[in-house]
């Protein structure tokens, strides 16, 4: 039998333009990345084909980190800050992390987010921002104009958030941003029963964590549930979400059928793809994560 569904929307990959960062290279389950004045190797289990570079430019990064073992230079924490458009903010190589506390393949999702708050017809729309992780999407919706609800379940990376708030007195006097170490699930539970609404939700939830409290969270059997919550927060109209998955077991299309049947909107309202990043050395296309957003 022929569908009458509509068909589904287009897949979009964005690549990220931001100008103080550089993916120089990629393979062998590493990348080579400059960030400012600090050129770093790390490990990347995405990049399943071989290096372009050779060795020696790789060995020019003095900053190796290493999954495993957590190595840094010196076996020490290294932080330095990194302009993003007109706002600044704190990078750190920790030992025990291969993480730095910025994800640049998010830049496109926090242009869009400035760019539909500042058409918002509040003077200030009310963001939640759920696993916030170090905050820059915060202090970008903030620095749009935006009053901020700020979750996350970690402390440290509540006071990095915060630091990054700091770093920028501007944003930091003209906004309000209240931040909330709680978890997830438990917090929008409460806000629907308050009544609160948001114009703008923004969630980029880990396949699996641990609430402050010891709270489990797995995405595969909670983010349904957690969605159908966010849909009671979110006002209907002049209004925006984002949702992010960096588990790429599942598909973009999988995001688009989540947020289609949990918001009730057509296909056409909901944009999704990949969000990647593209090496200089051989323009490599690095997928990272699956991402499906709407604003209506």
């Amino acid at each position: 039998m022929k569908s009458a569904s509509t068909p589904p929307p287009p897949h979009q990959l964005l690549t990220a333009h931001w100008p103080a960062y550089r993916l120089l290279d990629t393979g062998a389950g590493r990348k080579l990345e400059q960030w400012g004045t600090h050129l770093i190797q790390r490990d990347e289990p995405k990049a399943w084909w071989k290096p372009t570079l050779p060795k020696s430019e790789w060995q020019k990064a003095v900053n190796q980190l290493d999954a495993k073992t957590g190595v840094t230079v010196g076996g020490k924490e290294i932080s330095w800050t990194l302009p993003l458009q007109e706002l600044q903010v704190r990078l750190r190589l920790t030992p025990g992390s291969r993480h730095v506390g910025a994800f640049p393949e998010m830049a496109p999702q926090w242009l869009w987010l400035q760019q539909k708050i500042r058409a918002m017809k509040d003077a200030k729309p009310k963001v939640l921002n759920l696993f916030g992780y170090t905050g820059i999407a915060s202090v970008m919706a903030a620095a749009a104009g935006a009053e901020v609800v700020h979750v996350d379940a970690s402390r440290p990376s509540l006071d990095w958030a915060r630091e990054n708030l700091e770093l920028n007195p501007k944003t930091a006097q003209s906004s309000t941003v209240r931040w909330m170490l709680d978890d997830a699930f438990a917090f929008v539970q409460r806000e629907v029963r308050r009544g609160n609404q948001y114009a703008g939700i923004l969630l980029d939830p880990p396949s699996y964590g641990k609430g402050p409290k010891g709270q489990i969270w797995k995405a595969e059997e909670q983010l349904h549930e957690l969605l159908t919550t966010c849909k009671s927060l979110l006002r209907e109209k002049d209004a925006l979400f984002i949702l992010t998955l960096y588990n790429l077991s599942i598909s973009a299309y999988s995001v688009h059928n989540l947020l289609r049947q949990v918001f009730a909107l057509p296909s056409p309202a909901i944009e999704i793809g990949e969000l990647s990043l593209v090496d200089e050395a051989a323009g490599n296309v690095l997928s990272l994560a699956n991402y499906g957003r709407f604003a209506r």
